[in-house]
């Protein structure tokens, strides 16, 4: 019910505190949410609860790993999720950009929050992102969880670009 989840949410939000802010990148200002675990949360085992970063869908923003966030760090893990450059309240690309740039300004914020390692989950677009940093970067990604994943092969694109002409 509508009670229940009022005070499950009430309940995360005192175990857990939420830290928005911006990292200047290449790209732009990049916004971040980072759920912190409250004192009152379960100390991380050793080298196990890594903090988790969090690549956002397109079109999507932060907003896609709030509640998540929130129960992570409940339970002890600090998670930060990204708006990715052109999203949420990141800036629009200030110049043409790949998934490699992208990746680059994820690593930046990783820098700017005193984080040297980490996991790293992201979804659709995230996924790809997420995908280029932990190939770049593998002394700072220790694992990656990719959702959303799609492939195309080449025939079945044909067969559809023929079907539509």
């Amino acid at each position: 019910s509508g009670r229940e989840k009022d005070s499950t949410m009430l309940a995360m939000q005192a175990t857990s505190t939420l830290i928005r802010g911006l990292v200047s990148t290449p790209l732009g200002q990049v916004h971040y949410c980072d759920h912190r675990p409250s004192s009152s949360s379960p100390p991380p085992v050793a080298g196990i609860l890594l903090p988790l970063i969090c690549l956002h869908m397109s079109p999507r923003s932060t907003d896609e790993y709030l509640e998540a966030g929130r129960l992570l760090a409940a339970s002890g893990r600090r998670v930060i999720a990204i708006d990715e450059p052109g999203y949420g309240l990141s800036d629009n690309p200030s110049k043409p950009c790949n998934l490699h740039d992208i990746a680059d300004g994820v690593v930046k914020v990783a820098d700017e929050l005193g984080i040297a390692r980490f996991h790293v989950a992201g979804s659709l677009m995230g996924a790809l992102t997420s995908l280029s940093l932990a190939s770049r970067y593998p002394d700072r990604a220790c694992a990656l969880v990719a959702t959303h994943l799609y492939f195309w092969p080449e025939d079945q694109v044909a067969k559809a670009k023929e079907e539509a002409a």
